[in-house]
């Protein structure tokens, strides 16, 4: 049997496009379940801080719960995520969502979402009404051009928040600032970074952890 040239073609993006999306879908349940990073925490010398501070040196130990929900109307893959601190009855640390989609051109990307009213969502993770009443109205998005970017290569995918195109207004200060953050996604578990830094002088108006990245291992 033979095809014609368009056919071809026809074939090769349909296979390109089931092939992407199965790596989003790998990428995706590499990032669900629980982390810590007890591990990396338990080998820091005495001098660095386990506590998260404006500046110097601090690294804080988190366990993470990243659990895949169904919200059809982000029109992507869908991780909520839920950083505590310490242990998985700590004090939260963060509430996010990250949507996962596959663009035109066959990348994978990420774009980010919090709750407007963080106090109304405490309890997202347990209450399931919560769950099946949440709308794109109680969610703020990250602003147009914080799209995250992935890449594979030899196993491991990479993430990067490019602080190029990333612009925002810190809600507390009115500074403008551009956000970066790194992603790294083994099998076993994936390093993470961001910052804020000012548009205005370059300082850094946030940086998490103050040294290094995180280092998370699936439980």
């Amino acid at each position: 049997m033979t095809f014609s040239f368009k056919t071809q073609l026809l074939l090769i993006g349909l296979l390109f496009s089931t092939y992407i999306m199965a790596q989003t879908e790998d990428l995706v349940t590499r990032l669900s379940g629980r982390f810590d990073n007890l591990a990396q925490v338990t080998t820091l010398p005495d001098s660095i801080s386990q506590k998260p501070a404006l500046s110097g040196a601090w690294l804080n130990p988190l366990h993470l719960t990243h659990q895949r929900i169904d919200l059809p109307w982000l029109d992507g893959a869908v991780l909520y995520l839920e950083w505590r601190e310490g242990h998985a009855e700590g004090a939260l640390n963060r509430q996010r969502f990250w949507v996962f989609h596959t663009d035109t051109t066959g990348r994978t990307t990420m774009d980010f979402y919090s709750f407007k009213d963080e106090q109304k969502f405490l309890n997202f993770l347990s209450d399931n009404t919560l769950q099946v009443t949440l709308t794109l109205n109680d969610l703020v998005a990250y602003p147009n051009g914080c799209t995250l970017s992935w890449h594979y290569a030899e196993g491991v995918y990479t993430g990067q928040l490019d602080p190029q195109t990333c612009s925002v207004v810190a809600q507390r200060s009115g500074r403008r600032m551009r956000l970066q953050a790194d992603i790294i996604v083994s099998a076993e578990g994936f390093t993470y970074q961001e910052a804020g830094v000012v548009e205005a002088d370059g300082s850094y108006a946030f940086k998490v952890p103050g040294l290094g990245a995180y280092i998370f291992r699936k439980k």
